[in-house]
């Protein structure tokens, strides 16, 4: 490991030191369990297993679970809804039963321990994937990932975005090796948000990745069949019906302070919040069109270069997501890494990605600190963490039409 290298890691093992630490005082504060949203998550699974499953989006039951798993208090601006597909409540379930039985702290020490072992297989993975498996560049990834705010903010918030992060990273191994029936199974999990599904779903279309759609619908066939005979043959038109409604109980979370376009349109107050509602949404079927136009013209099918693609397609739905907080942001790590390795592997290189790349970890972790004390408003017009992850798109969206020529080689999915 050359000095520039050490001096690399040193910054990202300090950065890491001290989110550690913060982490430990913001949990182990009085209260500090209760106001993460593993109490949103527990607000579901106490409806579920007191029998209230079919009022799962009912935003009255939900306010009474709610103040009931909080002990009578509340969250400060009043509910925070649980938004998760009914699925991702029922599989949630044995937490809450663990919560019940013993106390919420064993079961928030529980989920911190798989969110732990989800972090591990993720670095494992991401590493994995660039051939990063020793030496410097295994380190350097690593401690990057350690340095990298949102993993922290995860394991704080009791959120479940490392799963997701890993789910996304299983569907690109499930492509690259040819196994379909693993990358649905990924897919359904990623499926607990799906606000992220619609470009992941171009990239496979256009990739034809036949087989694994085919077992997806499936295996989503047969989860919506058993979500309904435990909730209710209603539970998913209550689901689409309440779930713009709930979305409103932000407590104060409010879009302001979201990582995408809906966030940077609230930030500039140019608009109302209904308009913006429909303005992001009309960009992100934009975007997932233009997107599914570039990797066709591409023949994205035909290589076995797909590094780029699928980053550009993880980015995209990150970007114009409808609901993507700072601790989904660490679904980034997967796309900034494959557009780094790319970056640097190809003939024609470009540092300037890799490096850019490098500095995301101390740019978010700037950003973070000068946005720290936001109530009750954001302090800036924009978000700076927004910008980061914007200016890295637009930098390697020329990789996309620059791919190399196509080999006939790539496996089918």
């Amino acid at each position: 490991m050359s000095r520039g290298q050490r001096a690399i890691v040193a910054i990202y093992a300090g950065l890491a030191v001290g989110f550690v630490l913060a982490t430990i005082r913001a949990v182990g504060a009085p209260g500090g369990i209760t106001s993460t949203d593993f109490t949103v998550f527990s607000t579901g699974w106490w409806l579920i297993l007191h029998g209230q499953g079919a009022a799962l989006y009912d935003p009255h039951a939900q306010a009474a679970a709610q103040h009931i798993v909080m002990g009578g208090a509340q969250f400060e601006g009043g509910l925070l809804a649980f938004l998760n597909p009914p699925h991702a409540a029922v599989a949630g379930t044995p937490f809450g039963w663990l919560a019940e039985r013993t106390s919420a702290s064993l079961a928030f020490a529980t989920w911190t321990a798989c969110n732990v072992v989800l972090l591990w297989l993720f670095d494992r993975w991401l590493r994995e994937s660039i051939g990063a498996t020793a030496g410097a560049k295994r380190w350097t990834i690593t401690f990057a990932l350690l340095a990298f705010y949102p993993v922290f903010e995860v394991i704080r918030l009791g959120q479940v975005s490392l799963l997701l992060a890993v789910a996304v990273l299983g569907v690109y191994r499930a492509v690259i090796d040819s196994r379909p029936v693993a990358g649905a199974a990924w897919l359904l999990v990623l499926s607990i948000k799906p606000q992220l599904m619609l470009p992941m779903l171009v990239f496979l279309a256009v990739q034809r990745s036949t087989r694994l759609l085919m077992y997806a619908a499936a295996m989503s066939l047969v989860t919506a069949v058993a979500t309904s005979i435990v909730l209710g043959p209603a539970i998913w038109l209550d689901y689409a019906r309440h779930i713009t409604e709930l979305e409103q109980f932000f407590a104060t979370g409010t879009p302001e302070y979201m990582l995408n376009v809906r966030g940077a349109l609230s930030r500039a107050g140019v608009l109302d919040p209904p308009t913006i509602e429909r303005v992001a949404f009309a960009l992100a079927i934009t975007a997932s069109a233009i997107l599914g136009v570039m990797l066709a013209r591409q023949r994205i099918h035909a290589r076995n270069e797909i590094r780029a693609a699928f980053a550009m397609s993880v980015a995209t739905a990150l970007l114009f997501s409808p609901h993507f907080f700072v601790q989904d942001a660490v679904i980034w790590a997967v796309p900034i890494v494959l557009i780094a390795e790319a970056s640097w592997t190809r003939e024609s290189r470009r540092p300037f990605i890799t490096a850019f790349a490098l500095g995301i970890p101390v740019l978010f972790a700037f950003a973070h600190f000068a946005e720290s004390g936001r109530h009750p408003a954001p302090r800036f017009p924009f978000d700076a963490q927004f910008a980061v992850l914007v200016a890295m798109m637009i930098l390697s969206a020329p990789m996309l039409t620059r791919l190399p020529s196509a080999n006939l080689e790539q496996p089918s999915c």
